[in-house]
């Protein structure tokens, strides 16, 4: 795992690496003091440039089993061989170096802005993938196998019954196509028999703008034979028209000169009655800020006197509102002692009934018992 890991990290240093001669990044590491990065850069660029030229010279030769008969071909197979070794050991020495410059690798992650071979990254990611998939491995149980295999059997049981759903839906699709194409073809029909009746159209009205053309040709040639004949006429009424503007500019030139002379002397009295009216209106102006200091006085004391009289009215209100509260008390008394008075009148005339009947009845008893005494003797 230690190898795979250390191998990835080394594959992802070398995805940043340019393949082609690179002045701008060469000059940027140097400047940032990356200077045995840029020379073992620069003999990589170099290594990478003679390989590309012995392989463009030549055809593609095995780097394992050179070619057999042919001492030439034997040559070149040495000499390729000896630049893809002093390749490799440059590869290492500048793997080695970004690892232990990692400040280096910002650099040429800014200078490559994700311009990387897409088939190195590639590689570099299904040996990511590898890599995990053997830590998965190696990492995981008996229990976590089988685990996992039953879910893959699940999921191919699952992508089984996608792929017959998926073959059904296919059929269904070429159903719905097949009838889409007989719809098709019957628009198809359509479109001619109307691309035709079009065309007809179109003949009959190309006849139709042929004769309308041939029709407004005439009624604009005898419009101009008509307008022709207007203007002259109208160039005509022009000039006299001209002739009587000239009379009458001399005619009215004395009339405006009078017109002048009047309208200067009606200026004139109109400054007048101007400067009578302004002086007027300063006196009247005068007048008027005296009669508003008068009435700005008088009302002060207007509203003086109001406020006095409100007092006034204020304190007369309040004797009538005691006047009335005393009257209806008094009235209130005045029903009170009615109410006793009338009770006591009522009392003394039972009582004077009651003591009539009392001494009525006494007055019976004697006139009853005086009879008797008579009777015996």
């Amino acid at each position: 795992m230690a190898v795979l890991g250390e191998t990835l990290e080394r594959l992802r240093c070398l995805s940043f690496v340019p393949t082609n001669t690179e002045p701008e990044l060469a000059s940027h590491l140097e400047n940032s003091e990356f200077r045995d990065i840029v020379m073992t850069l620069q003999s990589q660029w170099q290594l990478e440039e003679s390989l590309k030229m012995l392989t463009e010279v030549h055809q593609p030769i095995s780097m394992i089993t050179p070619p057999s008969g042919n001492s030439k071909g034997h040559n070149v197979t040495d000499q390729t061989l000896d630049v893809q070794l002093q390749m490799i050991s440059n590869t290492r020495q500048l793997c080695r170096q970004l690892r232990d410059e990692s400040d280096s690798l910002s650099i040429f992650h800014s200078h490559t802005s994700g311009d990387q071979a897409e088939q190195f990254l590639a590689f570099v990611h299904s040996l990511t993938e590898m890599t995990e998939s053997t830590y998965r491995k190696l990492s995981c149980t008996v229990e976590d196998e089988n685990s996992q295999r039953s879910l893959i059997a699940d999921a191919t049981q699952r992508e089984k019954g996608a792929d017959q759903d998926r073959s059904n839906l296919q059929e269904q699709l070429n159903s719905e196509l097949k009838d889409k194409e007989d719809e098709l073809g019957v628009l198809v029909d359509k479109f001619a028999k109307l691309n035709r009746e079009l065309q007809d159209i179109q003949s009959k009205s190309a006849v139709e703008t042929s004769v309308i053309d041939k029709e407004t040709k005439d009624k604009v040639e005898k419009a101009t034979t008509e307008h022709k004949t207007v203007m002259e006429r109208l160039t005509a009424q022009l000039a006299k028209l001209e002739e009587a503007v000239v009379t009458m500019a001399h005619d009215h030139g004395e009339a405006e000169k009078t017109a002048r002379k009047k309208k200067h002397k009606l200026e004139t009295e109109v400054q007048g009655w101007i400067q009578k009216y302004d002086e007027d209106m300063a006196k009247t102006t005068t007048e008027m800020e005296e009669v508003q200091t008068n009435f700005d006085k008088e009302k002060a004391e207007l509203l003086e006197l109001e406020e006095y009289f409100r007092k006034i009215d204020a304190e007369n209100k309040r004797i009538k509102e005691e006047d009335r509260i005393i009257a209806e008390a008094l009235a209130k008394e005045m029903a009170a002692l009615k109410k006793v008075a009338d009770a006591a009148s009522t009392m003394m005339k039972l009582m004077r009934g009651y003591m009539a009947r009392k001494e009525t009845a006494k007055l019976k008893g004697k006139k009853k018992g005086k009879g008797k005494k008579g009777k015996k003797r």
